[in-house]
């Protein structure tokens, strides 16, 4: 479970040492014979159903506790492709005849596991992940102590929910707990739908999006507004405060600033709005747009991505955040 899901459930082997041998030996066994004994006569196996019923009933507040406790799930970060074989070896090493010496030297074989390495940013970096939520749009940034989230992907009424399915694991598969903060660039549902089962699943110290936006109990994202977080900076650009909700164009534009880059995470803005970011027409790559990182606006509609944007941002990288087949 922990290779395939990155989850273990401690509870559950205690859990089981119980509910294997009373339900194997006791509740089973009754069930069986009511059905037997209501085969030969109908009605002579109710007092067997009865028991079986009593004994499940007094195992059952038993389980719910253990489920109800933290060792119930134990999320896990995604352990590096050696981790496996290094288990399964130290399993076997476990399993073998009690004479050997040093089986418990096996243990340390689980260890890239069940504590793998995060592979967080030193002080001063950052790293940055354009989650794969189709149509839409989720980027994760770490920092060496703090999490943030813009963007949460789209949730549809069909069913799928890009925020339970794609966002909540791949946080979990990096080992976050917890989320510092999460934007949300505006309350269009391809951004904004997976918010929801976001906050569900993992708590989230505060939530920023644009007034007006719709999302609740969110602070506002305001042009000028910044914070630091282990030697990288986090400006908003857009909107300001007396800017009007206008869905798209005002998006939280925020920009993140660490010791070997810059990356500029712009929302779905349009053309107007790009030039009052870029600060001027025709900028040079140098003024308050400027990153090497961007992920293009409205993913990379035709009302974006204006050629004065571009050239004020001077960015080595551009990512799209697109549908399969989307041109």
């Amino acid at each position: 479970t922990v290779v395939l899901f990155n989850q273990a459930s401690l509870a559950g082997p205690l859990a089981n040492l119980v509910a294997i041998p009373w339900w194997t030996l006791v509740v089973v066994p009754l069930s069986l014979l009511g059905t037997g004994l209501e085969a030969l006569a109908a009605g002579s196996g109710a007092w067997a159903w009865r028991a079986a019923d009593w004994c499940f009933g007094l195992s059952w507040p038993l389980f719910e506790w253990v489920a109800a406790s933290p060792l119930a799930l134990w999320w896990l970060p995604e352990a590096p492709w050696f981790a496996v074989p290094l288990a399964l070896a130290g399993a076997f090493w476990i399993l073998l005849p009690r004479g050997l010496p040093g089986r418990g030297l096996a243990l340390l074989l689980w260890l890239p596991l069940l504590w793998p390495d995060r592979n967080l940013p030193q002080a001063g970096g950052l790293d940055l992940h354009l989650l794969d939520v189709g149509q839409g749009l989720a980027v994760v940034v770490r920092t060496a102590g703090h999490v943030l989230l813009y963007d949460t992907g789209p949730a549809v009424p069909e069913g799928f929910d890009a925020g339970e399915r794609v966002v909540l694991p791949a946080l979990r598969a990096l080992g976050v707990r917890g989320l510092d903060r999460v934007v949300v660039s505006h309350g269009h549902g391809d951004h904004a739908g997976g918010l929801p089962a976001v906050l569900l699943g993992m708590p989230a110290t505060r939530v920023d999006a644009p007034e007006g936006s719709g999302i609740a109990e969110a602070r506002p994202c305001h042009a000028g507004d910044a914070w630091e977080w282990d030697g990288v900076r986090f400006d908003y650009l857009h909107p300001g405060p007396h800017f009007p909700y206008l869905g798209n164009d005002a998006s939280c534009v925020l920009r993140i600033r660490g010791a070997h880059g810059t990356v500029l995470l712009p929302g779905d803005i349009g053309e107007v709005i790009e030039g009052r970011v870029a600060g001027a027409v025709g900028g040079d790559g140098t003024g308050p747009a400027a990153a090497d990182v961007v992920v293009v606006p409205h993913h990379g509609s035709t009302s974006s991505s204006s050629p004065a944007f571009v050239a004020a941002t001077g960015a080595r990288h551009a990512l799209v955040s697109v549908g399969h087949g989307n041109r």
